[in-house]
């Protein structure tokens, strides 16, 4: 629930002339909005090296106002960002007060993200490197996903308190991304302390 009149309304990411390779686990991202690009995160690897690592995290109603990336920016351009997304879970993500557009979740500029295992807004066919959205190889994903969450009306929940039982963004039993995800690299836990069971659900909350 940030607004930024820039870039990055959750995380500004900026190597310029160094490293960043911040760590991102069992995060929620919730209707973060910018105007400038990435209404959640914001990546720029320029004359650096940018090279953040997302796993389990769930995007969820963010948006970008003029630009694009209505959940992730990834700027490469004089330098390399190239950022590693496994287990995530996009959902009605915006660009333009659009949740269809091509740039709705990810826009990347000579970036080359690897998304794998992980739950997408859109068909297959939308992303592709050369339309700047691509998932440079990813495996695993599941495309054009209606994810079936508990409550995304109310993603804090009843109790307006985050990372608590009955926050709505919590999968249901019905939910296809249930076990979904990978072991590899991913936390044991999800965002309520939880033991996570079997192959990963995708996103920040296993379902139990």
């Amino acid at each position: 629930d940030n607004t930024v009149s820039t870039s990055g309304g959750g995380i500004f990411n900026y190597s310029y002339g160094g490293i960043t390779k911040p760590k991102v686990r069992n995060c929620v991202f919730n209707h973060n909005i910018s105007n400038s690009g990435g209404g959640a995160m914001y990546n720029n690897g320029y004359l650096g090296t940018c090279t953040p690592t997302i796993y389990n995290t769930t995007f969820h109603t963010n948006e970008t106002l003029v630009a694009v990336g209505g959940a992730i920016y990834n700027f490469g351009a004089s330098g390399t960002c190239n950022p590693i997304i496994t287990n995530a879970l996009f959902h009605n993500n915006v660009r333009n007060n659009s949740v269809t557009d091509d740039y709705a979740e990810l826009y990347n500029l000579q970036s080359y993200p690897y998304v794998s295992y992980s739950s997408m807004q859109h068909n297959s066919s939308k992303y592709a490197t050369s339309n700047g959205n691509g998932l440079n190889g990813g495996v695993n994903n599941f495309y054009d996903n209606n994810p079936l969450l508990a409550d995304d009306t109310d993603p804090d929940g009843a109790d307006n308190i985050w990372r608590t039982g009955d926050d709505g963004l919590r999968l249901t039993g019905s939910s296809p991304i249930i076990n979904f995800g990978t072991n590899t690299a991913t936390p044991e836990t999800d965002i309520l302390g939880t033991q996570r069971v079997g192959n990963r659900d995708m996103g920040a909350y296993e379902y139990i």
